[in-house]
């Protein structure tokens, strides 16, 4: 069950079986029924102790329950505001509580498995065939030292191998890790450790049905498609020991066509953007001319299911945001307009806030622009407070960092940016703002009203 803490919420997905089915029924009497909360304690072996929660927060726990089906399960997302970072959580007692209050199943919160990712496809070093368009890629991979896991959502694959592998040829329509470190050269073998490759019987089917030809391959990529997932492949190799390694494609002759390199994920980590600038060619002396201040934060990438050119893709990377934001244009408390990019808030594919930020940032296995309905919600003052959910981009949490966000106004100009980076910025009080890189100097020596360090005052 994956368990996210930030700087000032955790968030839980969880899927239980074995539950209460009186909790089908709604909760209890007790203030605790049917509940599901982090404990204080750190071993199941002894009481657990109290709910767990940071220093000055309210206790959020009491307001956090399942609701199960008539047979005991049940599944979802949970968002709480505790105050708990992921270190602060890690060891702790997490307990599962039946209708009378009663605490009915304990585990301990671990760190989750190391995750990689390889997407990114470019075709493989001297590949001259017409599978050039191949995108997407292997998101999540894990590997435990003993088995291999991915899911894979690809775009742009061999029709060809729409009834899947040929007979009696190596590698045909197979997906594989290899033991070369670049797509620029030679990939080299199967990567596995042991006597038995394991990789012989990964392969893939194109998807696509009579949509999928040789033709609409090269013209519509999402017309040729992939998805599905490998729980088992018994590498006996370690989350270390694949980072770096080339993924690769084979056609229906077992070719290799496409390639991308696995590379760790951040997707764990929220990232942020903070110390938002005037765009690089926006005219700050204008009448009117907005300075936007504030942060986007955290942004949190996780798997989704997403419908792409009528193509059920599942596992796509999706962000999700929190924006609390001033000076932004007011006339977007009316919401945006028709014109493009108005009152939005975007990624780009830019990485610098001194140059053109380019398009919106997202990979072509996306299908369609995510980001054309994204907006902020402004008040007539020139604030936006907010959250965005399920942007599917395709991209894991590490190919974001270092790109562009930028705010629109309501005409969809662009106004203001910021680049994302790892972590969360400094929380700061109602007043301050995270300081810029250019302001975090002149701070030690202000004599304006006081913030913490790490923020500046509201201009």
């Amino acid at each position: 069950m994956p368990i996210l803490s930030y700087y000032e919420g955790t968030k839980l997905k969880f899927a239980f079986e074995g539950l209460d089915p009186q909790c089908a029924e709604g909760r209890g009497e007790s203030p605790i029924s049917c509940g599901m909360h982090i404990h204080q304690g750190t071993s199941c072996d002894e009481p657990a102790g109290d709910l767990f929660v940071g220093e000055g927060v309210d206790n959020p726990w009491l307001d956090v329950f399942y609701t199960a089906t008539p047979d005991g399960r049940a599944s979802g997302l949970a968002s709480i505001v505790t105050g708990l970072s992921t270190e602060d959580v890690i060891g702790r007692v997490f307990a599962i509580h039946d209708y009378a209050g009663t605490a009915i199943a304990c585990s301990i919160i671990g760190e989750m498995p190391a995750i990689a990712h390889a997407t990114g496809f470019v075709p493989y070093a001297g590949y001259t065939g017409n599978l050039t368009t191949a995108n997407g890629g292997a998101y999540p991979i894990t590997s435990d030292g003993t088995n291999t896991k991915f899911t894979f959502d690809v775009v742009g694959a061999d029709p060809m191998c729409k009834d899947g592998p040929a007979e009696g040829v190596a590698v045909s329509c197979g997906l594989h890790l290899h033991v070369g470190t670049t797509c620029e050269e030679i990939a080299g073998g199967l990567y596995f450790a042991g006597e038995t490759n394991p990789w012989l019987t990964v392969s893939y089917a194109t998807q696509g049905g009579d949509a999928c030809t040789a033709e609409s391959v090269v013209s519509e990529p999402a017309s040729c498609y992939l998805t599905g997932e490998f729980e088992t492949v018994a590498t006996g190799l370690s989350a270390e020991d694949i980072l770096g390694k080339v993924f690769i494609l084979h056609d229906i002759q077992g070719t290799p066509y496409a390639c991308a390199t696995v590379a760790p994920d951040l997707g764990r980590a929220p990232l942020s953007a903070s110390g938002f600038v005037p765009y690089f060619n926006y005219d700050t002396a204008a009448e009117g001319a907005l300075a936007v201040s504030g942060m986007v934060s955290p942004v949190i990438t996780q798997a989704i299911g997403v419908t792409n050119s009528e193509v059920m893709l599942k596992g796509m990377p999706a962000q999700s945001f929190s924006y609390g934001l001033t000076g932004v244009d007011p006339t977007c408390a009316d919401g945006p307009t028709d014109a493009p990019n108005s009152c939005g808030i975007h990624m780009h594919a830019g990485t610098s806030c001194e140059t053109e930020g380019l398009g919106h940032y997202f990979s072509p296995a996306a299908g369609a622009d995510p980001w054309v309905d994204v907006v902020y919600t402004a008040t007539a003052e020139g604030t936006a407070t907010g959250t965005v959910t399920g942007v599917a981009t395709g991209f894991p949490a590490a190919e974001l960092i270092g790109h562009a966000v930028v705010i629109h106004d309501r005409t969809g100009a662009r106004v203001a940016c910021a680049l994302l980076t790892e972590g969360v910025p400094t929380v700061c009080p109602e007043g301050c703002q995270p300081a810029t890189a250019m302001t975090r100097r002149n701070l030690l020596f202000s004599t304006m009203p006081t913030c913490p360090v790490g923020c500046e005052p509201v201009m």
